[in-house]
């Protein structure tokens, strides 16, 4: 398939997520130049991804976490090794970020949310004005550790939980990544419980004093499910090949 066909296409799917104030450059990040019969996805763009995208052929990796972030680097250094190991092994790359967490069907949070067999309720999050994440539901209330298990088996992590807030859970605030910064935003929406991927040390002080508990599952583990679905997507609907790359950094 034609590079510039497939990305347009891409492109669509994630149009109505676009946001102004993502600090990503969405979209085709590098094009080295190939038509497409296989494609990769992961969640981050490294040399260690790159290098398994080579060993697996294919001609485009869709990653969560691309190369170009507010100012563009010189192509120098790591960033210029990791560009030029792209472009000589014909491997084009496309980055899409805060589109990929927000998607109704295959955003991170959506996901997780289904997975854990949750009803959403509506958005979730403040992060530039825009509701990233989801709230969502049990239609009845369920004990915390039950909850967490289920997060642990979907995620594959041992979660770090905060158990500040009431035992039984029924709303529930879901940030993939690094979204502590809403905590305060879950205490106020009286939420029982809020679950991110990581969060910063003073969190600890902050969901104490709201009462809130709030579970870190871990960046990566809660940013797999997206760029999966969309291989996965692309793979039906286009009839490529595609695989997941997993390189967990147990962060």
């Amino acid at each position: 398939m034609d590079l510039y066909t497939l990305t347009k296409y891409i492109d669509e799917i994630f149009a109505p997520y676009f946001p102004s104030k993502d600090f990503s450059q969405n979209g085709l990040q590098v094009d080295a130049g190939k038509k497409v019969t296989k494609i990769a996805t992961a969640v981050d763009a490294c040399m260690e991804t790159f290098k398994k995208a080579a060993e697996l052929k294919a001609q485009l990796l869709l990653v969560h976490h691309g190369l170009f972030w507010g100012k563009s680097l010189l192509i120098q250094g790591d960033h210029g090794k990791r560009i030029r190991f792209l472009i000589q092994k014909g491997i084009s790359l496309y980055g899409m970020h805060l589109p990929l967490d927000m998607h109704e069907e295959i955003g991170n949070n959506a996901i997780i949310a289904k997975k854990m067999g949750l009803n959403i309720v509506k958005p979730f999050g403040n992060y530039n004005d825009m509701a990233i994440g989801v709230e969502a539901h049990y239609p009845e209330p369920l004990p915390l550790e039950k909850v967490i298990e289920r997060l642990e088996n979907l995620t594959g992590t041992n979660c770090h939980t905060l158990a500040f807030g009431k035992n039984m859970i029924q709303k529930i605030g879901i940030v993939s990544g690094g979204g502590s910064s809403e905590i305060g935003l879950a205490a106020s929406s009286q939420l029982d419980l809020f679950i991110t991927g990581e969060g910063k040390h003073t969190t600890y002080h902050q969901a104490l004093e709201s009462n809130l508990n709030v579970v870190y599952a871990g960046h990566y583990a809660t940013e797999t499910f997206g760029i999966r679905a969309l291989g996965e997507r692309l793979a039906e609907e286009l009839k490529l090949q595609h695989e997941f790359i997993d390189v967990p950094t147990g962060l």
